[in-house]
């Protein structure tokens, strides 16, 4: 898998959950832990995430808004 796909993976993956971990973009994307983590770090220095232990998670005004129950929720 190419670098820029990754991190349009990675970037897909923020967008809908809200974050991602290493171990989890290691097993789907078939590379190396380092690979991920390279990965993030330059993401994070473009300002496209904010990386944690174990992974990255979106920063606010990056995620999709929830979409709203069409019967009430709860």
């Amino acid at each position: 898998m190419w670098q820029e796909e990754r991190r349009q993976r990675i970037r897909s993956l923020l967008s809908t959950f809200g974050h991602v971990s290493v171990d989890q973009a290691t097993s789907e994307f078939g590379v190396s832990r380092e690979t991920i983590r390279r990965d993030l770090l330059e993401m994070e220095a473009r300002g496209e995430l904010k990386r944690m232990h174990g992974g990255a998670i979106a920063l606010e005004e990056d995620r999709e808004a929830p979409i709203p129950c069409a019967v009430p929720c709860g």
